[in-house]
């Protein structure tokens, strides 16, 4: 339900970084309702490649998913 998407995506030293935002209605990070594997299966697939990743989200105030990788990693 946002209606606007922040997406930014450049490079810095030896990473590539990804940000992802929006000013939808957000949600509790540490309450993912059962069989939603989608923010977990990223945060696995960014952190076995050797990068970070971050996600911020509060209810009534978006959500924002920063990532930073190796430079030449595939995700």
């Amino acid at each position: 339900r946002a209606s606007r998407v922040r997406l930014t995506l450049r490079r810095s030293g030896n990473r590539s970084l990804l940000e992802v935002g929006d000013d939808g209605v957000g949600f509790d990070p540490e309450d993912t309702p059962p069989g939603h594997l989608g923010l977990r299966s990223m945060r696995e697939r960014v952190e076995e490649s050797g990068g970070e990743f971050c996600l911020l989200s509060t209810p009534g105030r978006g959500t924002e998913i920063r990532v930073a990788i190796p430079e030449g990693t595939e995700i």
